[in-house]
């Protein structure tokens, strides 16, 4: 079944990120590694074959796989490189194809949903972010999946809050100030972020200014990202409907990439 060889190939990309990024190393030189990113390679490269995406999605992950396959031919292949690239083709595997066809088969969707929430649960910090967490379930639960977008957001931006709190608010502030000198920002406490976009707390969290980041480019690629459904949820459309594989791809991208690692 396609949708199970995809899955699988996902999965050994996970697999294959995890060990890489677990080791403290800078090139790639462990035979068992070696060995797993082209059997990624040749796996995609085989299994690709089995159906007919869209034409621009598979040139995406021809490149990638591509771009992987140079990667892997060096004489001592860059872990850093090689993660990002495997990152960037799985986020793409698992939103475009993988997402698309579970959707064909709801006996397969609903349990992929449940075990995203109790990932999403696990990541949770504090009683402020479970009591959000618990609003967003009982709309999931009821198959509102616009309201479980937008009040699932508060778990996102809050935990960024913290972060920034965490730091001092004062770097924060510096580089705000540098990044948009027309806009007087005043931060005394969490509550004076409602007065702060989404948007621009997500651009000056990953400033360059602040050392170390806050958040790194990844990271703010992908809040941006999902950033953008929450306020297609939030405001009214009739052409913006969240199915369950857009909830999916959510809640991975917004738990495995941030909350998890924050």
């Amino acid at each position: 079944m396609a949708f199970t060889a995809f899955k699988t190939l996902s999965q050994n990309v996970d697999d294959l990120v995890r060990s890489l990024s677990s080791k403290k190393i800078t090139s790639i030189k462990s035979k068992n590694d070696l060995d797993s990113l082209r059997a990624i390679i040749l796996n995609w490269r085989a299994i690709s074959r089995s159906i007919n995406p869209d034409k621009a999605i598979k040139q995406t992950l021809d490149d990638k796989i591509n771009e992987l396959a140079d990667e892997a031919s060096a004489t001592n292949p860059m872990r850093r490189a090689v993660i990002q690239t495997l990152n960037e083709f799985n986020t793409i595997l698992k939103r475009d194809i993988v997402l698309s066809l579970s959707v064909c088969d709801q006996t397969i969707l609903h349990p992929q949903i449940e075990a995203a929430m109790k990932k999403f649960e696990s990541s949770l910090k504090g009683p402020l972010e479970i009591d959000y967490f618990k609003q967003a379930e009982k709309c999931l639960e009821n198959g509102l999946h616009m309201p479980f977008i937008v009040c699932s957001w508060s778990v996102v931006m809050y935990r960024l809050y913290k972060l920034i709190e965490d730091r001092g608010f004062s770097q924060f502030i510096s580089a705000f100030t540098s990044m948009y000198p027309r806009t007087k920002v005043v931060l005394n406490a969490l509550s004076d972020f409602y007065d702060i976009s989404d948007s621009n707390t997500i651009k000056v969290a990953a400033s360059k200014s602040i050392r170390p980041y806050i958040i790194d480019k990844q990271q703010k690629d992908i809040l941006e990202r999902n950033l953008r459904i929450r306020n297609m949820s939030a405001h009214v459309s009739q052409n913006f409907k969240p199915e369950e594989s857009t909830v999916l791809v959510y809640i991975d991208e917004v738990v495995g990439s941030f909350l998890s690692k924050t």
